[in-house]
């Protein structure tokens, strides 16, 4: 890549002094315009107009070219040289090069026919215009290429991107699904109790988790995937039977910790009340993350506040916070 970038570098250093040294060429030749018009022209004819590099250099050749002609009383086969210059100044603006190119070919005497070797040497320049149109119109494609390809491998970056994060999305909810399975608690009987209330629910998850993961299919099938994982836990989350019968599972298991609960602090908002349901069930904090629709920082944070509430009554917080 390095390497690449140096071509460029010297490509480019290359092009500016070969652009100076025509400049060059072109001051030499006007000012031996006046006084040795001769050797004006020779200087002007050995110049290579394909290699000039940009319009400016060949319209500013074109007018001295046929001014050198002029002064030189040499007749031109045609007008094609000189309206060059012409052409390149109208468009430009540039009124004083316009002018003077107007009055070089006002001037020119077209009535007399040029000798062979003129007319070879006009036509020829005439061809290396034509060599300089085409390498800048190849110039312009290129660029233009070059342009497109910047912006197409621009687009396939961000959609790869936007891709990658949208896959990333994906795995962290079928993560965090499969994690409600993981409700660990130090009593047997409660954790069998909440596995029984929800194993439909979590077979199905588990099930299109694996599904997921293992499908080769279309990313249309495995969105529906995930789709039906988040439509069964919005379910969860709803299911205020389940959330009742969550309540006297724990209730049942742990010597009616709940009601404790309630009569230690009874201005316990809905949230907390909430969030110590799913404590007590052994829920991990990314699966109640998941299912109070809260960050898992804010989890743990709302969980210290709890078990802050709870100092004072020592029994209810070993039973719920642990």
């Amino acid at each position: 890549m390095r390497g690449l970038l140096y071509l460029i570098v010297l490509l480019a250093a290359a092009g500016c002094s070969a652009a100076g040294s025509y400049d060059a060429d072109l001051t030499h030749a006007e000012q031996e315009m006046a006084t040795d018009p001769d050797g004006a022209l020779e200087r002007l004819t050995a110049m290579d107009v394909s290699q000039l590099g940009d319009s400016a250099l060949i319209a500013r050749w074109a007018l001295l070219y046929s001014e050198a002609l002029q002064r030189n009383s040499l007749a031109a086969p045609g007008d094609t040289i000189i309206n060059i210059a012409i052409d390149y100044y109208r468009s430009h603006g540039d009124e004083a090069a316009l002018a003077k190119a107007k009055e070089v070919k006002a001037s020119a005497d077209w009535s007399v026919a040029p000798d062979d070797l003129m007319r070879a040497r006009y036509l020829q320049k005439v061809r290396e215009y034509s060599l300089f149109r085409e390498r800048q119109q190849r110039r312009l494609l290129t660029a233009w290429g070059l342009a497109i390809l910047g912006v197409a491998l621009a687009a396939i970056a961000w959609l790869t991107g936007r891709l990658r994060a949208r896959r990333a999305r994906i795995d962290t909810l079928l993560a965090e699904a499969a994690s409600l399975r993981g409700a660990a608690s130090d009593s047997g009987a409660l954790r069998t109790a909440v596995d029984s209330l929800f194993s439909s629910r979590f077979e199905l998850i588990d099930r299109l988790c694996s599904t997921y993961y293992a499908s080769q299919g279309t990313k249309a099938e495995r969105n529906a995937i995930v789709n039906e994982v988040k439509e069964e836990i919005e379910a969860m989350r709803r299911d205020q039977k389940s959330f009742a019968r969550l309540e006297a599972i724990v209730n049942e298991s742990r010597d009616n910790v709940l009601v404790k609960l309630r009569d230690a602090l009874p201005a316990i908002t809905p949230a907390d009340y909430t969030l110590a349901v799913y404590l007590a069930c052994g829920f991990s904090p990314r699966a109640m993350a998941l299912l109070l629709e809260d960050k898992i920082e804010n989890v743990y944070k709302r969980k210290s506040r709890l078990k802050a509430k709870l100092a004072p009554f020592p029994d209810v917080q070993a039973a719920i916070v642990g």
